[in-house]
């Protein structure tokens, strides 16, 4: 839905190693924005990934997000509320939730952060079948 600078998301998505080299929005704890990907056909996707920023920055990372389905990138219905385990502490989170549908568009939504600064995302990964 946005970026900070140079803090692309197709960073999120390529998994860099380099701490600049991540997805970061800028804004405030609630509603800061979403990341998404495009499958361009349906998939069911049962389970996303994220992982924030090991630095100075580790402490924007998601705390609620929704993860949403659409097929036409303006319609989103929600399939399932994710959450961060813990403030300010590196490393990966995982949600895994029940899903029957597919969708061909997916986002991760940031509803809520730990930190007025933003949100950050070293990585970003949904994972699912193709069987639909």
């Amino acid at each position: 839905s946005g970026y900070a600078g140079s803090y692309y998301p197709w960073y999120a998505f390529a998994e860099r190693t380099s701490n600049l080299e991540c997805w970061a929005t800028s804004g405030n704890q609630t509603n800061v924005g979403y990341i998404g990907y495009n499958f361009g056909r349906p998939v069911v996707i049962t389970r996303v990934r994220w992982r924030n920023r090991n630095d100075n920055q580790a402490n924007r990372p998601l705390q609620k997000g929704i993860v949403q389905g659409s097929n036409d990138g303006t319609t989103w219905v929600d399939i399932a509320e994710v959450a961060s385990q813990s403030y300010a502490q590196y490393g990966e989170t995982s949600a895994t939730f029940a899903n029957d549908t597919a969708y061909a568009r997916y986002r991760l939504f940031a509803k809520e952060v730990y930190d007025t600064g933003g949100l950050n995302m070293q990585a970003v990964q949904f994972y699912g079948r193709e069987d639909v």
